[in-house]
C-alpha cells in the first residue's frame, strides 16, 4: 500500500537548494497552482506550491482505454528497434 501512495502523491522543498552554491541556477515556488486532466491515461493531477512547498497528488479516474495501452505497446516496441 504503501509503494501505491507514493506513486500518487509527491512532496519536495524548494529551500533546500538554496545554502548550495555549485548550482548554477535556484527555482522556488512563491505560488503555484496547476491542474491537469490528462485524458489518454484518466488521470487527474493537482499541483499546490506555496513559500517553497510543493505537493503534487495524482488520481486515476479510471482505466486508460484498450485501444490507447495497445498503441502505448506498439510505440515502445518501434522505439526499443
Amino acid at each position: 500500500m504503501k509503494n501505491k501512495i507514493n506513486e500518487y502523491i509527491n512532496f519536495w522543498c524548494d529551500w533546500t537548494q538554496i545554502p548550495y552554491r555549485q548550482f548554477n541556477w535556484i527555482s522556488f515556488t512563491f505560488i503555484n497552482l496547476y491542474f491537469e486532466w490528462d485524458r489518454m491515461f484518466n488521470q487527474i493531477e493537482l499541483e499546490i506550491g506555496l513559500i517553497g512547498f510543493n505537493l503534487r497528488v495524482q488520481v486515476p479516474v479510471g482505466k486508460p482505454s484498450p485501444k490507447i495501452l495497445k498503441e502505448m505497446k506498439r510505440w515502445e516496441k518501434e522505439l526499443s528497434n
